[in-house]
């Protein structure tokens, strides 16, 4: 009887940054990997609701935003996606804090974050649908089809991620990090199947 094949795992360089309109970088602090939520202490600076209303939505945006990616680095993810959400309601709140012609968008932003999350909790079915709404919200930011693709490859769809990594490829030509490591790893593990006769990685 056959053996089972391994289900090839997407390379979970996943960067997250304090400052989410900065552009990825291989110096960028990584995420932790661990599905646990861990008990780090940090200051808990989430201000209070009296204090809410004292604060302009620009203010209160940024700190969730502080919040969140602390948090998300603390491999406290729970709560870090609850301050994403809260900076997503924000958003619809106050239109002007996401501009129209700014790519990628605001809400684009946090959703790709969330998905990074997602990734690094090992639940990848979560991560693509928020790397589809990122997507979906600003289809030109080679970044979101870069995490829709690590999300695709972790859920055992290869050839689907291979045709993100290209796209994210497209888009940002320059992107070292696509071209080297996602789009080898990949093509590599598609031709594998190919060679097994398999359309895609998961089950057995």
């Amino acid at each position: 009887m056959p053996k089972s094949q391994p289900q090839p795992q997407s390379k979970n360089r996943i960067r997250f940054f304090l400052a989410p309109t900065k552009p990825r970088s291989h110096k960028a602090p990584l995420l932790s990997l661990s599905s646990d939520e861990d008990d780090t202490s940090i200051p808990d600076t989430s201000p209070s609701q009296p204090r809410l209303l004292l604060l302009d939505p620009h203010t209160v945006y940024k700190t969730l935003l502080t919040e969140a990616t602390t948090l998300a680095e603390a491999s406290r993810h729970s709560e870090a996606i609850d301050r994403f959400l809260k900076a997503l309601d924000l958003l619809t709140a106050s239109p002007s804090l996401d501009s129209a012609t700014t790519i990628p968008s605001e809400s684009s932003k946090i959703h790709e974050m969330i998905a990074q999350i997602h990734l690094a909790r090992n639940d990848s079915f979560l991560a693509i649908q928020s790397a589809c709404q990122a997507i979906s919200e600003s289809p030109t930011w080679a970044e979101a089809h870069q995490t829709l693709g690590r999300a695709q490859m972790m859920f055992g769809e290869p050839v689907l991620a291979l045709a993100s990594f290209r796209k994210a490829l497209e888009l940002d030509p320059g992107s070292a990090e696509v071209s080297d490591e996602d789009l080898v790893f990949a093509e590599g593990v598609v031709r594998e199947l190919e060679r097994r006769g398999r359309a895609h990685a998961r089950g057995s």
